[in-house]
């Protein structure tokens, strides 16, 4: 695997009028439009490209402020680079921190 983290990123509140939702890769990019912050955990932390997985906990705002990311990377890195490279970015400017666990539930 490539480098771990992107060259350069913006994160911005996205524009209160924004309509979509968008996560765009093109070489050497990875542009996301007016998405929470819960729905770009989901993009980073699923497997394959579905965001099938269940996450508790985190501040109120996590499902209600939306943002806009522009992200450059050296190279074209492959959709697990690109989580990868998420991931390190949600560490470093959100504070993220994940804890997996597994839980028992009624079915």
């Amino acid at each position: 695997m490539r480098a771990q983290s992107f060259e350069v990123a913006t994160i911005k509140p996205a524009a209160p009028e924004a309509e979509g939702q968008f996560i765009r890769p093109s070489p050497g990019r990875l542009t996301i439009t007016n998405m929470t912050l819960l729905q770009i955990i989901r993009f980073a932390y699923s497997e394959g490209t579905a965001g099938n997985i269940e996450i508790t906990g985190g501040p109120g705002w996590i499902d209600k402020d939306r943002y806009d990311i522009e992200a450059k990377s050296e190279g074209t890195p492959t959709l697990p680079e690109r989580k990868q490279m998420t991931k390190a970015l949600l560490a470093d400017r959100f504070g993220l921190k994940m804890r997996t666990q597994t839980k028992e539930v009624n079915v």
